[in-house]
């Protein structure tokens, strides 16, 4: 539903071009098919559309500066429970995400403009069974995503910057991101002593290029401790 906002730390009392619209919608599903298997569904939409407030020398000047940040996103679920006791378990998610800044050629002291956004594709599964004195879990994710970003300015009222300041900039670049994981872990009880055991692998390509393994979150390999 949409709603008009205002803001409340104007830069002058005057409240010049202090008002923007928000919205926001959004739309659930669940499924169960009796107690193996359930699914869902969750699909969100929200929109933010606001003008910068102006101060005195910028109304006067006749500056409008325009923001938006926009999110459209998707969530699934997917459950089954098998015998053994075997519990396969799938999440996952599409979003995205964008902001933009636009300044008309009044704008003072500086025109600016910006356009960011990111796209992602998001799974992760899972696989966890209990077998005697063991409590094992496996899977992996992975994450697939871009990133964009523009930004420029000219420089309209130089004795606002330092002289050394550019009069204009000018930055438009993509990106790839890929991220990978696999994990493996099992809790092993013998009486009153636990083991906990873990191992996760993890890639990462954006900035850099990188892999390492680790102990798997919450786990050690090799360590015990008796259990009250």
């Amino acid at each position: 539903m949409p709603a008009r906002t205002g803001y409340l730390d104007p830069p002058v009392e005057e409240n010049f071009t202090n008002e923007g619209t928000t919205s926001h919608v959004a739309v659930r599903r669940a499924r169960s098919r009796g107690p193996p298997i359930g699914s869902g569904l969750i699909v969100r939409r929200g929109d933010a559309v606001f003008l910068v407030p102006n101060e005195q020398v910028q109304e006067e000047a006749g500056q409008r500066q325009d923001r938006d940040s926009r999110e459209t996103t998707a969530q699934f679920s997917y459950q089954r429970t098998f015998a053994a006791p075997l519990l396969f378990d799938v999440r996952g998610m599409v979003r995205d995400l964008s902001a933009g800044l636009r300044s008309n050629p009044e704008s003072t002291p500086i025109v600016a403009e910006q356009d960011r956004g990111f796209r992602e594709f998001y799974v992760k599964a899972a696989i966890a069974g209990h077998a005697r004195a063991h409590e094992w879990k496996a899977g992996g994710d992975v994450s697939v995503g871009r990133v964009r970003e523009r930004f420029a300015y000219r420089i309209t009222d130089a004795e606002a910057f330092d002289p050394e300041t550019p009069a204009t900039f000018s930055f438009d670049e993509r990106g790839d991101d890929r991220e990978h994981a696999l994990f493996v872990q099992d809790r092993i009880r013998r009486g009153r002593l636990t083991v906990n055991a873990g191992l996760r692998w993890d890639r990462y390509q954006l900035v850099v290029n990188r892999a390492s393994a680790q102990p798997a979150p919450g786990r050690g390999l090799g360590v015990a401790s008796p259990t009250s």
